[in-house]
């Protein structure tokens, strides 16, 4: 690959980010942004931070019978329309998603059904001879643009390669986990570095993949906002976080759940829910006599976790198996102790993280978290996950230096 040292006219470091996604454009822009859009914004804020001078493009998919949007705030979009065979397909992958039987692969299909028409877009790069860093966002940002990939990552300066977890298991279908991995390995292998989310899928990646760890960083989703207001309450507390996405089915059960340990609890005072379908869902529950706050979608990211941070404990529920929660980070960084069910456990280690096994083990984790000096406790779990991702980031800087010099 080319490489050569970007130095504008006053000397700083400056570089050109093609970042895809591999997402609608009403996904990537929109109000809501689930766990793997946290994390995309939070490495484009932390690139940005290693080089200032950092311009990032984001190409994204045209949602179908929409106008073609091209500029957000300061940053150019480049949105190209699905390639027609992958309307068809997502539509089914649709359909898929909503019966329970073929759901997994419903979101396979989906995954690597994101291919569009930007032959245009190479084009333009080879006749301008630009300088730029290539960004894979997931399986779906290189089936995206899969037909030029080569092309563009040899005309590149480097090739980044944004892992949100290792790809088979989040799409979770035995029938798509063969070709699954072997995109992921052709993609990885392509890379110049890696982004991982966790030291453990780093390891998988190494073992399954044969890739080098010169080449692959961890960067846990550990993203802080600068000045947060930590403000505890002033009677146990714990937090709840419950995104829409996960469907009422999967929301009541948590609730179910949640709601019988907190009533055999001895301890916990105040409850604080953060999403629209559970703050419903839990004011139709029983609560053991603690006081339930409800909150719906936050949008603000430093308001999310001001609201979250009142708790002392963070429950950490998850439902599905892949990659690592932003919410066990974002428990963290707000100064609470994390009780995590045995999938929310994955991820990288806190000084105070517990895992439960059933209803009746999370009430007395919490009794006995409550018996101990918990304010210490959250606040050394922050003090922890700051190191964890100052040091992640010190070692992204490095390897982007040594790539791009």
């Amino acid at each position: 690959m080319v490489k050569e040292k970007l130095v504008n006219n006053k000397g700083d470091r400056s570089l050109r980010i093609y970042w895809v996604h591999g997402l609608y454009s009403t996904e990537v822009f929109g109000e809501k942004s689930r766990g793997g859009l946290v994390r995309t914004k939070g490495v484009q804020l932390l690139l940005k931070d290693i080089i200032p001078s950092t311009e990032i493009i984001d190409i994204v998919v045209k949602p179908p019978f929409r106008k073609i949007a091209t500029e957000k705030g300061e940053s150019e979009i480049l949105e190209f329309p699905l390639e027609r065979n992958r309307i068809f397909i997502r539509a089914v992958s649709k359909f898929l998603r909503s019966l329970s039987p073929l759901s997994n692969f419903g979101v396979g299909i989906g995954s690597l059904s994101t291919g569009v028409r930007c032959e245009k877009f190479l084009r333009r790069v080879l006749r301008n001879k630009e300088k730029y860093l290539l960004v894979i966002d997931s399986i779906r940002g290189y089936m995206s643009i899969k037909q030029i990939f080569d092309e563009l990552a040899d005309n590149s300066l480097a090739v980044l390669y944004l892992s949100h977890n290792y790809e088979p298991e989040f799409v979770g279908s035995k029938i798509l986990w063969s070709y699954i991995e072997k995109v992921e390995r052709n993609v990885i292998r392509s890379s110049d570095l890696v982004l991982a989310a966790s030291l453990r899928d780093s390891k998988v990646f190494k073992c399954k993949y044969g890739v080098d760890e010169q080449r692959m960083v961890v960067l846990p989703n550990i993203y802080p906002v600068e000045g947060l207001k930590i403000s505890k309450t002033n009677s146990p507390s714990v937090t709840l976080v419950l995104p829409d996405n996960w469907g009422v089915k999967a929301i009541t059960n948590a609730i179910d759940y949640i709601s019988m340990s907190i009533r055999m609890s001895e301890k916990v005072k105040n409850v604080i829910i953060i999403g629209g379908i559970a703050g419903g869902i839990s004011r139709q529950k029983e609560w053991g006599g603690s006081v339930v706050e409800t909150y719906g979608f936050i949008k603000s990211r430093r308001k999310f976790l001001e609201v979250i941070g009142r708790g002392h404990i963070g429950l950490n529920f998850a439902f599905k198996s892949a990659g690592t929660n932003v919410k066990k980070y974002d428990y963290a960084i707000t100064e609470q102790v994390v009780l995590s069910n045995i999938l929310g456990a994955k991820g990288d280690l806190l000084p105070y993280e517990y895992t439960f096994m059933d209803e009746y083990d999370l009430a007395s984790k919490i009794d006995q978290v409550f018996d101990e000096d918990y304010l210490r406790m959250g606040e050394q779990n922050a003090s922890f996950a700051h190191k964890l991702y100052r040091t992640a980031k010190e070692k992204i800087k490095k390897k982007l230096l040594e790539i791009l010099k």
